[in-house]
Parts: structure tokens; C-alpha cells; sequence
């Protein structure tokens, strides 16, 4: 049996320590930053049979979770993976029946730090046009169209609240929306 050096002991001690307080302070302190919300979903024009999207511009997100409530009801459920992006920051929509299209739309951001950020709650709304126009939604930076043919709503919402939106239009045979 080996006797116990008590020097050698003390050296590696002073060395290890040494080494942990050399490497402590020049280690970066890691601190996870909260969630910010820089665009909000917007409410959107639809029908059934269209399918629809809800996009939220956010970072530092760990996890999205779209939830929806039923009319005339007060509890969130989270939506499953039978709609595209559930857990994403864009969520679609195929508005099979009535129920799809009277429920109420948000999205659950858990931030890297952890903690959670509701968006603002998003609806459908009920196109009331009787004319046959192909329905659907293109997105561009910043917007948020209604149709592909015809009176399409634009609308952003700004950090503060403040809803900014306009009206612009697409001939049928055209591809780009243009203001009025």
C-alpha cells in the first residue's frame, strides 16, 4: 500500500482550483432571452372549402403552439398535428366545416428563458361576396391578403397595437395587388 503524499495532494488541489477559476472568469454567462412578438396574426377573409394562414413574427421562441376556442367558449385547446404548422410560426388552416371557420385563433410562445407569451387572439371572417372568385392568401413581407382575385384587405399590426391596414386590388388576369 502507498503512503499518502499530502504535498502532491495540496499541488493537484492548488492546480484544479486554479484551473476552475481561470476558466469561471472567462466562461460567457449564458442568460436565455424572452420571447418578443414583432408582428402579430391578423384576422383573415375566408370561406369553406379555402385554406387559410396565421402567422406570427416572433423571436427567440423555443416552442409555438397554436390553440383555438370554439364560439361561445371560454377554454383553449391546442391544435394537433392535422393542421400544418401547429408548432410552427405559421399556422394552416383548411376550413372544412363551420366549426373551423366560427373558432378563435392563438399562438403559445414558450421563450428560450422559458416563460410564456400569448398572441392576440385571430378570427376568420365570413367572406360575404356571392361572386365566384377562386378565394385563397398570398403573403408578402409585412402582408397579409385576402384573396387571389379581387379586393384584397392588407393589414399589419405594429408592436404597439396599432393596427395598420389598406385596401388594394388584383384584376383577374393579374398577379400583383396595387393600391387605390
Amino acid at each position: 500500500m502507498k503512503k499518502f503524499n499530502k504535498k502532491k495532494y495540496i499541488v493537484m488541489l492548488a492546480v484544479l482550483f486554479t484551473l476552475l477559476v481561470h476558466c469561471n472568469v472567462n466562461a460567457e454567462i449564458y442568460t436565455p432571452l424572452p420571447c418578443l412578438i414583432k408582428e402579430q396574426p391578423v384576422n383573415i377573409l375566408g370561406n369553406i372549402g379555402d385554406t387559410v394562414n396565421f402567422t406570427v413574427d416572433a423571436t427567440n421562441v423555443k416552442i409555438y403552439k397554436w390553440e383555438y376556442c370554439s364560439a361561445g367558449q371560454s377554454t383553449w385547446q391546442e391544435l394537433g398535428q392535422s393542421f400544418p404548422g401547429y408548432n410552427s410560426d405559421t399556422l394552416t388552416i383548411s376550413l372544412t366545416n363551420n366549426y373551423r371557420l366560427t373558432n378563435s385563433y392563438r399562438c403559445k410562445l414558450v421563450g428560450a428563458d422559458g416563460n410564456v407569451k400569448y398572441t392576440d387572439i385571430v378570427k376568420i371572417e365570413k367572406e360575404t361576396s356571392n361572386d365566384n372568385k377562386p378565394a385563397g392568401k398570398y403573403s408578402g413581407k409585412n402582408r397579409r391578403y385576402s384573396k387571389i382575385y379581387g379586393k384584397g384587405i392588407i393589414c399589419k399590426k405594429l408592436q404597439m397595437g396599432v393596427l395598420r391596414c389598406r385596401t388594394e386590388y388584383m384584376a383577374r388576369t393579374g398577379t400583383e395587388f396595387s393600391g387605390i
